[in-house]
């Protein structure tokens, strides 16, 4: 099973690949998804999402994993709930992490 884990941001989207075989799992890429400081946040979504379909045709993972957000005090938190559903509604298919975490 190929599975990719994604770690949200606005400025920086970080990704790890791992294949899994009952108690085997090997690292197969990791690296980060990149948007240029000063661009609007609708233009951050799109190149985000456009990344992220390049990014799963390329890797073609069987699940996805979503790390879930905790902050307490910061500014840009209110931008996450669009980076982190630009993110989920991209899975190109591939069962979402809530699907994940029920079948384990």
């Amino acid at each position: 099973m190929r599975i990719l884990g994604i770690d949200p941001g606005v400025a920086t989207i970080g990704f790890g690949l791992v294949e899994a075989d009952r108690a085997q799992v090997h690292m197969v890429t990791y690296g980060a998804i990149t948007t240029p400081a000063g661009l609007p946040l609708s233009r951050r979504l799109y190149q985000i999402d456009r990344d992220m379909e390049e990014l799963i045709g390329k890797l073609k993972p069987d699940v996805m994993a979503v790390e879930e957000l905790f902050f307490t005090k910061n500014i840009t938190t209110g931008k996450m709930p669009a980076i982190r559903a630009c993110v989920l509604t991209n899975d190109a298919g591939v069962i979402g992490a809530a699907a994940l975490a029920n079948s384990i």
